[in-house]
């Protein structure tokens, strides 16, 4: 089994194993929750959409998922290493910070490939934050309390945009690729 085949096996597994719901005070919910939206036949590539459940065991799901997609976009092992990192803390992050009602809250993970790039848009539904007064520092001299997280997701990505208001916060990320040959 080639590697690319052998993290979707892993994929799948980890999906079924975390798709088992939990108990809650209404009940039984999922833990997660996947989509995939309308597969472009051009691309050959679904758009996929994870919610998970604000806790950090879940996380190396969003890692695989994304690492999965990265694979299927044909990244190699080091763009894939830098792009799941990247989207790691974006995620960690939502399920830190965005989440005021804790495990009850869900992220929303969603992956796209375009032609030109894979962007993995990374919500949450907390208060948000005033992402504006750090754009004007560089990745090295952001101040103290920023942390490290935002200036190592604009590092390992192509490009990152922040979108954060009352309602909640959401970060994608974009890794370009080379375009796909169009079919004869």
């Amino acid at each position: 089994m080639r590697p690319t085949e052998l993290r979707h096996h892993l994929v799948g597994m980890l999906l079924r194993i975390l798709f088992r719901s939990v108990p809650t005070r209404k009940g039984w919910e999922p833990r997660l929750r996947l989509e995939t939206g309308q597969t472009n036949s051009a691309l050959g590539y679904d758009d996929l959409v994870l919610h998970i459940r604000s806790e950090p065991t879940i996380l190396n799901v969003a890692r695989q998922l994304v690492g999965a997609a990265c694979d299927r976009a044909g990244l190699t092992p080091c763009q894939t290493s830098d792009f799941v990192l990247a989207v790691n803390e974006a995620t960690t992050n939502a399920v830190k910070y965005g989440s005021p009602a804790g495990k009850k809250d869900f992220v929303t993970i969603r992956c796209t490939r375009t032609n030109r790039a894979l962007v993995v848009s990374v919500t949450d539904h907390g208060a948000g934050f005033r992402h504006k007064s750090l754009e004007s520092h560089s990745d090295m001299c952001y101040p103290p309390s920023a942390g490290l997280g935002l200036p190592l997701m604009r590092r390992l990505s192509d490009d990152m945009k922040i979108r954060s208001d009352t309602h909640g916060t959401t970060v994608s990320i974009a890794k370009w690729i080379l375009p796909l040959a169009k079919a004869a």
